[in-house]
């Protein structure tokens, strides 16, 4: 069970994650886990679900994203979704940063709820490109309008604001659902001028 955060601008990507892991009988076996990698200084690939199996897919798509080679990597991915048996466990995977362009640009891909969802995401002129990576028992709806809320108050025209806004949002999921902490990791990648 996982809450894991991703904002973008054309400038910029904040990623935040809380840092608990629960067992499968449904206790925290893990209260200081980042779920994400950073990959190199310009690309990350971040995940929630099933731990063992995150881990590994993030190993096996590593090198494909630190060669930027985003598509290929969520192409991957989505093949492996198709042929895996998941059951009741869940994987959720966000992979991207700066492209070989060097703009911003990012994927998430998902298994929850036995469908296979994936989406791009490419902020352009003043646009905020936002996604969710959630094993919890809240709806994505609930997420999307407590951050427009928190964005209007803190901003988003600079990595703290967002950060300052991801963290209120995780604060304000781990109060409702204990499968998500306050404990929070973060990594920003900025556009190089």
């Amino acid at each position: 069970m996982s809450f894991v955060s991703i904002i973008a601008t054309k400038d910029f990507l904040t990623i935040m994650s809380d840092g608990r892991v629960m067992g499968i009988n449904g206790t925290p076996i893990e209260e200081n886990y980042q779920k994400f990698l950073k990959v190199g200084d310009s690309s990350f690939i971040a995940y929630a679900g099933d731990r063992a199996f995150c881990e590994m897919l993030s190993r096996d798509i590593q090198g494909m994203v630190e060669s930027k080679s985003y598509d290929t990597a969520i192409q991957v991915l989505e093949q492996i979704f198709k042929k895996a048996d998941f059951g009741e466990r869940s994987v959720l995977m966000g992979i991207g940063g700066l492209n070989s362009s060097g703009n911003i640009e990012f994927f998430t891909i998902s298994s929850k709820n036995y469908v296979i969802q994936k989406q791009k995401y490419y902020p352009e002129n003043d646009t905020v490109s936002y996604a969710f990576l959630n094993n919890t028992k809240m709806g994505h709806e609930e997420f999307q309008e407590k951050l427009i809320e928190l964005l209007r108050e803190t901003g988003y025209g600079a990595p703290s604001q967002t950060i300052q806004a991801q963290r209120l949002l995780n604060n304000f999921i781990a109060e409702l659902d204990n499968s998500v902490n306050k404990s929070t990791f973060r990594f920003v990648i900025k556009v190089k001028e």
